[in-house]
């Protein structure tokens, strides 16, 4: 258990929550906000990519706002 609020706060934030789906092989996960910089999307969703063994073991992906479209990421 960690009782120092500091250390709380920087072990949430470098954590990342996946979830799957019960009959496919599918993850959703959040790689960041509208407002970030693109390079910090690519950078959290190349960190995604390689959490799973790098682009080969992903056949496709999708990154989309909660309200907005899909759009297809070449990977």
């Amino acid at each position: 258990m960690i009782n120092d609020p500091k250390k709380v706060k920087s072990f949430s934030a470098a954590t990342v929550t996946l979830k799957t789906e019960r009959e496919a092989p599918l993850v959703h996960t959040v790689i960041g906000k509208t407002g970030q910089v693109d390079s910090e999307l690519v950078e959290n969703l190349e960190a995604i990519f390689k959490a799973f063994g790098g682009v080969k073991q992903i056949e496709k992906a999708y990154i989309k706002a909660t309200m907005g479209p899909s759009v297809k990421v070449k990977v």
